[in-house]
């Protein structure tokens, strides 16, 4: 990192931000914006170099290192970039650390990525025979980044999952449409103070306990999901307002889009992860294409439900096939799990548990 690259210190010369300290207390004296991005600097110069003494001090017993990195856009659209580091030490012990957070400034072009991360390993030097492990999403300038790198690849399963439940989304016909229709209900009632008052009013005269509408994340399936339940908790105060409220009906989803809503609210709803780890991950997608395939022979569900179910399931399965366990990563790591040890294994023909 070097001076300027902290855009969000711009702040701290506004005439804003002069007045709010000016009232806490007139004594205080704001610094420029250029002195929090050298103490920031400075600091973070100290934190690699202590991050680079423990990598150093593990290499004679490091099996592997493993990294993570992502690229995003603030909402002020300033671009960074990160990198962190994983590996296990003699004693078993877990280190992660993320050694840089930068501005990266221009187009995230696979080739560019690929000597960003050059860049910011440099510092490191890890011996040549330790194999090197990316965990990254699926995006094709990331993909193309680390084939350029010395790294191996593993794609991340929750991103793939993500993948697996947008597909669905795409091919569950209307499904695009009822979440846009939450979407925009979202939108509207937290950006449009008086809508939210609407909507408040309406619950409180209808019995609801009101909660505010939860906004969407593109990149996370289950922000879509939180959206769907926050929508379908207010159902009956949001159609009750769109039978007076012009700009309530243009955003009510109709009736078959509720039942939409509803079949993937109940069949996302148990694979909403807090805490992901790799050896979870076949034993989750065994439950999860279990679940699937039990609701899809339920008479007693909706058929939009159903629909929706059979459509996730052969988009899961088309991204994990065998549960994931074509991975050796995911297999090897199911085995050594003290709560699996392989069981999941032996369905696929990937462990004979006699042997």
């Amino acid at each position: 990192m070097t001076e300027g690259n902290f855009p969000a210190f711009s702040s701290v010369e506004t005439e804003g931000f002069k007045k709010l300290f000016n009232v806490a207390d007139s004594k205080l004296t704001v610094k420029s914006r250029h002195t929090f991005s050298r103490k920031v600097e400075a600091k973070h110069q100290n934190i690699m170099k202590e991050v680079c003494e423990i990598v150093s001090s593990c290499k004679p017993e490091m099996q592997s290192l493993a990294i993570t990195n992502d690229c995003w856009t603030s909402r002020s659209n300033d671009a960074y970039i990160s990198l962190t580091l994983h590996f296990i030490d003699n004693q078993f012990y877990l280190h992660r650390w993320t050694k840089n957070v930068s501005h990266f400034p221009g187009k995230h072009t696979g080739e560019r990525i690929e000597a960003k991360i050059e860049d910011m390993m440099d510092p490191v030097d890890i011996p040549d025979d330790i194999p090197l492990i990316s965990v990254n999403d699926n995006a094709s300038n990331v993909k193309l980044a680390i084939a350029l790198s010395r790294f191996n690849e593993y794609n991340c399963c929750n991103h793939s999952l993500q993948l697996a439940i947008t597909d669905a989304f795409k091919e569950v016909e209307g499904m695009t449409t009822a979440l846009n229709c939450c979407k925009s209900l979202s939108s509207y009632t937290n950006r449009c103070s008086t809508a939210l008052q609407l909507l408040k009013e309406e619950c409180e005269k209808l019995g609801i306990d009101f909660t505010v509408l939860l906004q969407q994340i593109p990149t996370r399936w289950d922000s879509q999901l939180l959206c769907m339940q926050s929508v379908l908790k207010l159902k009956e105060a949001i159609i009750s307002l769109s039978m007076r409220n012009e700009e309530f009906s243009a955003r009510c989803p109709s009736f078959n889009q509720w039942k939409l809503i509803e079949g993937a609210v109940e069949i996302l709803q148990p694979f909403r992860e807090k805490v992901p780890t790799i050896n979870t991950v076949t034993e989750r997608l065994f439950t999860m294409t279990t679940y699937l395939k039990d609701f899809i022979k339920n008479k007693n569900k909706c058929r939009y439900g159903i629909t929706f179910a059979r459509t996730l399931l052969t988009c899961t399965e088309e991204r994990f096939p065998d549960c994931g366990t074509e991975s050796i990563e995911n297999s090897a790591a199911n085995f050594l799990s003290p709560h699996y040890k392989g069981i999941h294994l032996t369905l696929f023909n990937r462990f004979d548990s006699t042997s």
